[in-house]
């Protein structure tokens, strides 16, 4: 209905700005106002949820074709809309709805869905073994697991602190959730004296960490960083464990 709508406001234009039906030249300015704004209805149509992003796209590139020169007369202007629009319908019906539930689910790892991060990640755990134990919430959304900057992990790829879950839907990633590996924060290629410093300091209250780092320290996952936290990763480091 929003894309019917904004097609009837670009015709409403042409009637407005056009003295005859064949031979006069459609008003630039007026015919942009609501090229634009039939753009705008558009992405709100998408923004909810109604059309992809790659049907936004279609939209777009179908008015852009539109675009004309002092000599484009309104009738041809419109067969040439009229068309592109045609073809955009078709192509959309065919589009799916983009997921709504894009929550990550796990009876192995702790999620926050709020704050897009997944902890309690033992380390050794590779991308594999992690992704045979989380799921998005709709079915039609798969999860890939990537490096730091994005790009993607391979199964046998040991996961590490700060690395990605990415949610894909038809090729396009919708969302990235942080991973946390516990005793990972970063610091070094393996947890060992420097981590256990800095999560003492933390612990007496002389330095910060970051987020994703308190995750990481947090071993037990209460949710509180102390001595029993400590214990756990220097026990973890002395038993080889990183």
């Amino acid at each position: 209905a929003q894309v019917a709508g904004a097609y009837r406001a670009l015709q409403a234009a042409f009637a407005e700005t056009s003295k005859s039906a064949n031979i006069i030249p459609v008003e630039k300015d007026a015919l942009n106002v609501q090229i634009e704004q039939a753009k705008a209805d558009y992405r709100s149509a998408v923004d909810a949820g109604i059309y992809t992003q790659e049907s936004l796209r279609l939209f777009s590139a179908a008015i852009d074709a539109a675009v004309y020169d002092a000599s484009t007369t309104r009738y041809a202007l419109q067969r040439e809309v009229d068309t592109a629009y045609e073809n955009l319908i078709t192509a959309s019906e065919e589009l799916k709805t983009l997921p709504a539930d894009l929550t990550v689910l796990s009876d192995e790892y702790r999620v926050d869905n709020e704050n897009r991060y997944i902890s309690g990640i033992s380390f050794g755990i590779t991308a594999g073994e992690l992704l045979s134990d989380i799921r998005c919430g709709d079915e039609r959304v798969s999860i890939a697991i990537a490096g730091e900057d994005g790009s993607p992990a391979e199964d046998q790829a040991i996961v590490r602190s700060g690395m990605q879950a990415q949610l894909i839907f038809e090729g396009e990633v919708l969302e990235s959730y942080s991973l946390s590996v516990v005793g990972d924060l970063g610091l070094s290629e393996r947890p060992g004296i420097q981590t256990l410093l800095t999560v003492k300091s933390c612990i007496l209250g002389y330095g910060e960490l970051s987020e994703l780092q308190r995750l990481s320290a947090d071993a037990d996952g209460n949710g509180k960083i102390n001595v029993l936290d400590l214990l756990r990763i220097k026990l973890n480091i002395l038993n080889a464990q990183y």
